[in-house]
């Protein structure tokens, strides 16, 4: 379950922050319209701006900056909020041994802090009913290229959507500053969005080289992948002491994948939470991807079957 708003401290210093740079903001505007009455703007185009003036514009892009930390924290506490309230059983599980409980509950509340990844928390099962099983060796520590190519299949179009959205927000925040300059407007509009996106790539860049360090010092025991007559489960083991299996499942019935010469991505959603399994096609047979595949064109055109006969009615 996710904390009340008010009980969280993160988004207490956010909420915070924020009221602080409105506050700065309004009282460096009122101080600059006091300076600019006392002494009005001078005659000499080549004169320096006043220092209230660059406070002002200073105040301005803080609380811009802010803003966007502020609804962002705002709308993912609001977005996991709901999906925790809806019951509705994960496409991620954790699975543990009594003494592996404790360490699993945790592990769910990290992922779910950190990636905003729900996971239900199960005691181990001692049968799973799978119809084949497969080690994949490769992706205990996965190679740069398929952790760009996992990423840019599970967030690649969202994030796309996002920075367009940003682009949009700014173009209009630049042509109500001044409506007589469209074209500065959106040349501003362009140049921040372009940092922003440098920003998440030098950051993502960052965050990638820790986890590769990460996993050279402590990689899983074992990462497997799992076919079920209903879906396709990868298994990751914990590299602890007492057993703490990580699953993440993609029914074919919600499923979509990804084919290139390499690998074979597919990945389902459940409560607006998306699970990727990346399958390297070395490590395991071709019939098994056929199997994979047979059963997604099926449970697809079972959907549009359905889709049609609603349709008619």
């Amino acid at each position: 379950m996710v904390k009340p708003y008010w009980k969280s401290a993160s988004h207490i210093i956010i909420f915070s922050l924020m009221i602080l740079a409105h506050v700065f903001l309004f009282a460096s505007f009122t101080l600059d319209m006091i300076a600019f009455m006392k002494d009005p703007a001078v005659t000499n185009p080549e004169a320096p701006t006043r220092i209230t003036t660059l406070i002002v514009v200073i105040a301005v892009f803080a609380s811009f900056i802010i803003d966007i930390i502020f609804f962002s924290d705002l709308f993912r506490y609001i977005r996991l909020k709901r999906r925790t309230n809806s019951n509705i059983k994960s496409n991620v599980e954790i699975v543990a041994e009594d003494e592996g409980k404790e360490a699993a509950n945790k592990e769910a509340k990290k992922m779910l802090k950190f990636s905003e990844v729900i996971a239900d928390v199960n005691e181990a099962s001692t049968s799973n009913g799978a119809e084949f099983e497969f080690s994949q060796e490769s992706m205990r520590r996965p190679s740069l290229k398929a952790t760009l190519l996992t990423m840019n299949y599970a967030i690649g179009l969202p994030l796309l959507a996002i920075f367009a959205l940003f682009f949009v927000a700014l173009v209009f925040f630049f042509l109500a500053i001044d409506p007589k300059n469209p074209l500065n407007g959106l040349r501003n509009a362009a140049t921040l969005t372009v940092l922003t996106i440098v920003l998440f790539v030098v950051i993502v860049a960052i965050m990638m080289i820790v986890q590769r360090i990460r996993l050279k010092k402590k990689a899983p025991k074992e990462i497997g992948l799992r076919i079920y007559p209903e879906y396709v489960e990868q298994y990751v083991v914990a590299n602890k002491e007492a057993r703490m299996e990580t699953r993440y499942k993609v029914s074919y019935d919600n499923m979509k994948r990804m084919k290139t010469k390499n690998f074979y991505l597919i990945k389902g959603k459940v409560n607006k939470q998306t699970a990727v399994i990346t399958i390297y096609k070395k490590e395991i047979p071709s019939e098994v991807i056929d199997l994979i595949e047979g059963r997604y064109l099926k449970a697809k055109e079972a959907k549009k079957a359905q889709k049609e006969v609603k349709n008619k009615d």
